[in-house]
């Protein structure tokens, strides 16, 4: 995977900035007059495959959360791309759908794949698992979605080019936006954006214990693992500025938070 950017994403996974400094979630470029960190995000774009009829993918709108997918430009073999997964839960003369998994994470993290002999492939998390489960902290230059896609195309030897991401969960979302922290930072959505959802990604690699906490309250905690989960709206509500702020010790940990929305 050397040398494969996060090309959409590379520039979603923004630094930290020090407590007291404004974090914006607003569009790219526009002036918030308050010292945010970069507004950069990952756009949601619906596959050209979605509700064909007669296609054999319409069991992603069923099954499927937030998803990658890329077409490889050439036909697929199918025997070769089946050496990527673990394990294949369906496979036809045209396509195979199963896990992959990712290099050094558990089975817990592998991702979902279809596979199609015409090119198409698509990694995904389940509707019930939340977008900040794609934020992989051994390598945050790509998400574990782009690397599930990678495994395929690595055992494949078809081209790997670029990805688009999208959510079969929420059709009318528009952008993914994750921040990456190891400390504090103030959030504020504004009340025109409609927020599809809320979540997060905590990691610890340290025997001493990390906590997660928004606004003074704790959301989650870590103990040498990656623990993720949802947000629900009265924890970031819109057009207030909220704190996010890791109580940790030890020297490896982290928190993401990721929101999928629709610029009002």
């Amino acid at each position: 995977m050397k040398g494969r950017l996060w090309k959409i994403v590379t520039v979603c996974l923004v630094a930290a900035v020090a407590i007291g400094c404004a974090v914006l979630f607003l569009p790219m470029n526009q002036d918030t007059g308050a010292s945010p960190q970069s507004s950069n995000m990952l756009s949601l774009v619906k596959p050209p495959f979605v509700s064909a009829a007669g296609n054999d993918t319409n069991f992603l709108e069923e099954e499927a959360g937030i998803s990658a997918y890329t077409n490889v430009g050439q036909a697929i073999n199918l025997n070769q791309a089946k050496s990527a997964f673990r394990t294949v839960e369906y496979q036809t003369s045209e396509y195979i759908i199963g896990s992959v998994a990712i290099p050094g994470l558990p089975d817990t993290e592998d991702v979902h794949c279809y596979v199609h002999k015409d090119g198409w492939v698509v990694s995904y998390y389940l509707n019930d698992e939340p977008t900040a489960k794609i934020v992989d902290w051994n390598d945050l230059v790509s998400t574990k979605l782009e690397k599930g896609i990678g495994e395929v195309c690595d055992a494949t030897g078809v081209p790997f080019i670029q990805v688009t991401y999208y959510d079969f969960r929420y059709p009318y979302a528009e952008k993914v936006m994750v921040i990456i922290d190891r400390d504090s930072f103030n959030l504020q959505i504004p009340s025109s954006f409609a927020v599809y959802e809320r979540s997060y990604s905590l990691y610890s690699c340290t025997y001493y214990r990390v906590r997660l906490y928004i606004d003074g309250n704790e959301v989650a905690s870590a103990d040498d693992e990656v623990v993720y989960g949802g947000l629900n709206p009265t924890q970031l509500t819109p057009n207030v500025f909220h704190t996010i702020l890791l109580d940790h010790s030890g020297s490896d940990y982290g928190d993401a938070i990721a929101l999928s929305y629709k610029e009002g």
